[in-house]
């Protein structure tokens, strides 16, 4: 009788993927294939996990181009705020002004950018 070989049963610690990177990697493939109301969540969901300026920043674009203006602008807000706190001026300074691209009269981008010497 011929012996059957044993299959290896592998625990999620083997196969699965940090949270956090399937997150970014949905949120890319839905933003790449234009749906980006299914990033919008995917990236809502990563930027509650881990919080970095730079998810806030990409959330805020998604929801920019779902045209969800004002939910853009809450999260560029915190984008820029996380930015500024972190000592990244340069990346503030590009985040103000992608601020002020959806909405010219924002004090708090026009703050940022006065603070930092540059015209809006």
């Amino acid at each position: 009788m011929p012996m059957r070989k044993r299959s290896r049963v592998r625990g999620p610690e083997v196969t699965a993927e940090p949270h956090h990177r399937r997150l970014r990697r949905r949120a890319h493939k839905h933003a790449r294939k234009g749906n980006f109301r299914k990033a919008v969540v995917a990236l809502r969901q990563l930027a509650a996990l881990d919080g970095r300026p730079s998810h806030w920043v990409a959330l805020g674009d998604a929801l920019r181009r779902a045209r969800k203006e004002r939910e853009a602008i809450r999260a560029l807000h915190q984008g820029l705020f996380l930015h500024s706190r972190a000592g990244s001026d340069a990346r503030a300074r590009s985040v103000a002004q992608l601020i002020l691209a959806l909405d010219p009269t924002d004090p708090v981008a026009e703050r940022e950018l006065g603070r930092a010497g540059v015209c809006p």
